[in-house]
């Protein structure tokens, strides 16, 4: 049995990225449908579920969503130093959070399918398959939101090559939660780091490294720290995913736009996600929905001027970054704790020598992207 839609923008993948570009395109009036793998939204959870207070204003009563607030972020290096900064954000409910932003996706509109997967690009639209049923449907704009392996990216040649491995536990915290976050930098955590997020009466503790193979370790030092200063208790769940950090893929061909980890918008040093998904599936439904409105496919050249203006400096210095930091790591492990703590410091979001002192292999101006630093730390 097929089953048809017809629409004006299909988004594939239904996490903050699509269930945005979903609802502003509905809102201004295109016909919209949102498919979705998996079977319950927002479940499993892969995600630290930290997210810029600069990035809320696009959520709708963002205030159910939240379960701890932070003011501050404390970054924990390796020669026993740390450093503190401003950092206002929150942290999220994240299965409540998808969940919330389909519902509003649908509320304005959009129709929302799960258990969908899609299969091939056709001449007008997709053909997607829902259980033993083939689904084509039909429209102007396709969109990629699907995440780190991307289906509708694979129909442009596109992949993200460069994976970070995560991997958290939510542990029970021994003491009463702070509004911070915190980081922590070292041998321990390869190519990458570990954090304490805190969520009220739990934490999520985990750890993004490189290779994958180091994360069951990583995390075991991290909560093996914890544990000793008897900051954290038992275990009550666990969660881990993959995350690209290679930098921007060709993010537009034809009708078909890709957004969010499929179009390589993680920031390749943070591995923060959320906001710039957001900030991505907005541009896209605006444009998208300008195409239904006209019948002229050049409006998603709009989209790709201005996420280039917006996103590509600061992403591109930080995989220049992410290429520095992962070539040189081993040396300055050797080297001893002093090279490792500079390497970290240089290449870590919020110090100056971030900003100031570009990767040897960047060609741009120092500096670059500083503005979006509150928008690429969530995630």
């Amino acid at each position: 049995m097929t089953i048809e839609h017809e629409a004006d923008v299909v988004v594939v993948g239904a996490g903050p990225g699509g269930a945005t570009a979903a609802r502003v395109a509905a809102q201004a009036g295109a016909r919209v449908v949102l498919i979705d793998k998996r079977v319950t939204l927002g479940e499993p959870v892969q995600c630290a579920e930290y997210l810029p207070l600069l990035a809320l204003p696009d959520v709708p009563d963002h205030r159910r969503f939240v379960t701890q607030r932070i003011e501050s972020m404390e970054t924990f290096w390796p020669d026993g130093t740390s450093q503190r900064v401003r950092a206002p954000g929150v942290i999220l409910d994240r299965g409540a959070f998808d969940k919330g932003l389909s519902g509003e996706a649908g509320a304005a509109g959009a129709t929302v399918l799960t258990r969908t997967v899609a299969k091939e690009r056709i001449a007008d639209g997709i053909l997607a398959r829902c259980g033993s049923e083939d689904v084509v449907i039909r429209a102007e704009v396709v969109i990629g939101a699907d995440g780190v392996d991307s289906t509708i990216a694979s129909w442009l040649g596109q992949r993200n090559a460069l994976i970070m491995t995560a991997m958290q536990h939510e542990v029970v915290l021994q003491e009463p939660a702070k509004p911070q976050t915190e980081v922590f930098m070292g041998e321990d955590y390869p190519r990458g780091y570990g954090w304490l997020f805190p969520k009220g009466r739990t934490a999520n503790v985990g750890v993004g490294v490189l290779p994958a193979t180091a994360a069951k370790d990583s995390l075991a030092a991290l909560m093996d720290r914890l544990t000793d200063a008897g900051r954290i208790g038992s275990v009550v769940g666990t969660t881990q995913g993959r995350i690209p950090v290679n930098g921007p893929l060709l993010t537009l061909n034809g009708n078909i736009a890709l957004i969010g980890d499929a179009g390589g918008a993680c920031h390749p040093i943070t591995g923060a996600g959320i906001a710039n998904a957001m900030a991505t599936g907005k541009l896209i439904g605006r444009h998208a929905a300008q195409v239904a409105q006209t019948g002229d496919i050049s409006y998603l050249d709009l989209f790709e001027s201005e996420w280039r203006m917006r996103f590509l400096g600061p992403l591109s210095y930080a995989a220049a970054k992410r290429a520095y930091l992962n070539g040189v790591w081993d040396d300055c492990v050797s080297d001893g704790v002093a090279a490792l703590t500079s390497l970290t410091q240089e290449c870590w979001v919020t110090t100056r020598a971030y900003y100031d002192k570009p990767a040897p292999t960047e060609v741009g101006a120092p500096g670059a992207g500083r503005s979006a630093l509150a928008g690429l730390l969530g995630g």
